[in-house]
């Protein structure tokens, strides 16, 4: 069984604390992505589950068994590095072969492992050429190669296509996610890229300053985001945040005079809080066909337009504010000063400035 848990783990270097109390739960054949900006600890999780960093505080369990006392050999892992450390004087097939070869493995065992890893990862055709000859997504599945001919409880990749290019990432994303599928083997990624996150995980651990700010599914954290830091990390372009004061029990007033008037229900949410964030995704604007009751609608000042084919992302302000809109198809207004935009009050967020949520908007 390939489940893991991080139970009560703290993580110092120093007097630094790089990971706090940290209570992580990954059930057995999931695909876990850590996501979170530069420095949040991400890696350093990895690390502590791989062995390679010993933890200050707390238990690290893998498929039941407390490993945080064990050497890494003993752990049952497999880990995939950004750099893919392969032995440039070897082929890809005695790169695959290493471990196994080490481990005392029979030959005809290792020959019969090389030969599934590389069918399943299109490499038999691959197999005498040595790294030098191969191209970045090449050596991406030689690393990957080598990690599954060890048949690991978990598998551990720390940011392995972050080298690749934006065609060759988005190509190679999704044969992770279909080999993890195919194996059916607990997978944890670590990436800063939130796309990757979205696009691949069973189950997202969104990390700032050493704590999981929020751990769901890609829907549960797009749609209802713990607090700001998750609703602007996740999505691109990300969430729109635009002051509100509140003036009487159920009316709220953004910049430039709009006022929005909340049900009882979402009032009673907020509490007493006089100031708030509305949060706004920017495919929740829409270019107004004039007034309606539902919506609230403005004539906005133009900043700047970003024609991206498909769709267009529109810069525009709100009072003092300045929001992204995304308005799908073909627009012709780029030239234009002026936009007459609009937004269903019933799908913004409402968050207390200091960070939470405490109000969810409806799902579009």
């Amino acid at each position: 069984m390939g489940s893991v848990r991080f139970e009560q783990v703290t993580k110092r270097f120093g007097s630094v604390e790089v990971i706090r109390n940290m209570e992580l739960s990954i059930e057995d054949g999931e695909l876990v992505v850590f996501v979170g900006p530069s420095g949040c600890g991400k890696s350093t999780m990895l690390r502590l589950l791989a062995g390679l960093e010993s933890v200050s505080e707390g238990r690290v369990y893998i498929g039941g068994r407390d490993v945080h006392m064990l050497e890494p050999k003993e752990r049952d892992i497999a880990m995939v590095f950004q750099n893919y450390a392969l032995y440039p004087h070897m082929t890809v097939r005695q790169n695959i072969a290493f471990g196994l070869k080490l481990s005392g493995l029979s030959k005809p065992d290792i020959e019969r492992a090389v030969a599934e890893a590389s069918s399943l990862l299109g490499l038999k055709e691959l197999l005498d050429r040595k790294p030098r000859e191969l191209s970045g997504g090449q050596r991406q599945r030689v690393a990957m190669g080598r990690a599954i001919v060890r048949k690991p409880q978990v598998f551990l990749m720390d940011e392995p296509l972050s080298n690749l290019d934006a065609k060759l990432r988005n190509h190679m994303r999704v044969e992770i996610r279909k080999l993890q599928q195919r194996l059916s083997t607990t997978m944890i990624y670590v990436t800063h890229d939130q796309v990757e996150a979205m696009t691949m995980a069973d189950r997202i651990a969104i990390i700032d300053g050493g704590e999981v700010q929020q751990f769901g599914t890609p829907q549960e954290v797009y749609h209802r985001p713990a607090n700001i830091f998750v609703a602007d990390f996740i999505g691109s372009p990300a969430m729109n945040f635009v002051p509100a004061s509140r003036t009487d029990e159920r009316t709220l007033t953004m910049p430039g005079g709009l006022s929005v008037e909340i049900p009882a229900e979402r009032a009673a949410q907020i509490d007493d809080a006089d100031e708030v964030l509305l949060g706004i995704r920017p495919e929740h604007f829409q270019i107004a066909n004039g007034a309606s009751d539902d919506l609230i609608t403005w004539s906005a000042p133009l900043e700047m337009c970003e024609p991206l084919g498909g769709e267009h992302l529109i810069h525009a302000g709100m009072g003092d504010s300045k929001v992204v809109v995304r308005a799908p198809g073909v627009w012709s207004g780029c030239e234009s000063g002026m936009v007459p935009l609009a937004f269903d009050p019933e799908l913004a967020h409402i968050f207390d400035p200091a960070g939470p949520c405490l109000s969810h908007g409806r799902a579009a």
